[in-house]
């Protein structure tokens, strides 16, 4: 009897075990979806943005700025994809005063940032294999 009741304890254990899991990879998938579909649209709409020079232009350096802002570094190398090599070569000298008007409004100090194109690795989806 006692048997019997452990084992109907332990189906029943393995039984939720096996719900709970279901449940938690639909939860998975249907995330992993919204993921990807979001991804597609945000493709889509950068490369609208990306036509529009002047708003791109903005969203570099803002983009820029905000990178510089976590790292807080002397020396940063900016990657980008090889279409935009240009136009962040041409927007770096504005990220520069833009952080340093950041920083020295927050802080008091003026920081010393140094921007560069990232030259060693080219740019971002290049292989140096």
């Amino acid at each position: 009897m006692a048997l019997m009741k452990k084992k109907e304890e332990t189906r029943k254990a393995i039984e939720k075990s096996t719900c709970i899991n279901k449940a938690r990879l639909k939860k998975i998938e249907a995330r992993q979806g919204c993921i990807e579909k979001l991804s597609s649209e945000v493709a889509s709409k950068l490369g609208e943005v990306a036509k529009a020079e002047a708003k791109y232009k903005q969203i570099l350096v803002d983009l820029i700025v905000q990178g510089c802002l976590k790292l807080m570094e002397e020396d940063i190398s900016v990657k980008c994809r090889a279409a935009d090599a240009r136009i962040v070569q041409a927007v770096l000298q504005e990220a520069q005063n833009n952080y340093a008007k950041i920083v020295q409004k927050a802080v008091g100090v003026t920081p010393k940032l140094r921007l560069a194109l990232d030259k060693e690795y080219n740019y971002v989806g290049h292989s140096n294999n």
